[in-house]
């Protein structure tokens, strides 16, 4: 978000990408939540209308990621950080029970100087990088006994099939299209079947955030190597940096009057037509 001195929001129509300076979580800025000692149970949705955030906490804790958009992933995955892109959804789990705050951030660790340099910067940089800092109090509980996390998902299930329809998508970030085309109503961009998985290749002339409606998919490649069946889940969206290979899976139909609606999940180049549409039938 971008305010002005008097605190009314500033918002510039017609450009490719909005980056405010200001970080709101839940309408708080720099907020802070008391919780008991233990294991902390987070889910994170990046609602921002471009900005991409690198989220980890600042003193390098491990923590670990368990679900992704629509699914778990089969196991939890001990990790430092994670990327979210513009719609994406994750799930944490961060270990507490020794006590002390924990800070979860986007970017590097500042300090006070670094904040007040950045309030008379204009490179869109954030005022102030937290997202959340968690405050704990009490006793730790007796009965927590630190885990691998198995969770039942057939994600993964949809790797092993070879034999399907392929289509590539190439992104114009600086013209705001799709294979050269940008959103038209009344154009069907994608036409398929119920129940039919088609493998998609999308690639982007610069780093995007891509979504996709009514639909899931599991990501197979990225920039041409396999993703390890221990890090798949059902997804919806996904950062697209370079070549990025999903399976999608088509369980729901639409109509040429209420069709489905894929392309880049930055809002701004969304509004400028980088947008394509999925007819299921």
């Amino acid at each position: 978000m971008q305010l002005n001195s008097d605190g009314v929001q500033l918002f510039q129509q017609n450009r490719p990408h909005f980056f405010g300076e200001r970080l709101l979580v839940n309408g708080v800025e720099a907020p802070y939540l008391n919780v008991p000692r233990g294991l902390i149970r987070l889910r994170l949705l990046n609602a921002s209308l471009s900005r991409s955030y690198d989220v980890k906490f600042d003193d390098d804790r491990d923590f670990l990621l368990i679900a992704q958009d629509q699914s778990y992933l089969p196991q939890s995955k001990t990790v430092k950080k994670i990327a979210l892109a513009p719609s994406e959804r994750v799930e944490l789990l961060v270990d507490l029970s020794e006590g002390g705050n924990a800070i979860l951030i986007t970017g590097n660790k500042t300090n006070l100087f670094n904040k007040i340099g950045k309030m008379f910067s204009s490179d869109s940089e954030l005022v102030d990088n937290v997202i959340l800092e968690l405050r704990t109090e009490g006793l730790a509980s007796a009965f927590y006994n630190p885990t691998n996390w198995q969770f039942n998902t057939d994600a993964p299930s949809l790797l092993p099939d070879k034999n399907m329809k392929t289509r590539e998508f190439y992104f114009d970030v600086a013209n705001a299209t799709i294979n050269q085309q940008r959103f038209e109503p009344n154009r069907i961009d994608v036409s398929t079947m119920v129940g039919q998985t088609e493998r998609w290749v999308l690639t982007s002339s610069k780093p995007i955030g891509f979504k996709i409606q009514g639909t899931r998919f599991v990501v197979e490649r990225i920039n041409d190597q396999l993703v390890e069946q221990s890090d798949i889940a059902w997804k919806d969206s996904i950062w697209v940096d370079g070549k990025v290979e999903i399976l999608v899976q088509f369980n729901h139909t639409s109509s040429n009057n209420f069709p489905f609606v894929f392309g880049s999940s930055d809002l701004m180049l969304a509004d400028q037509g980088c947008l394509g549409t999925i007819i299921v039938q």
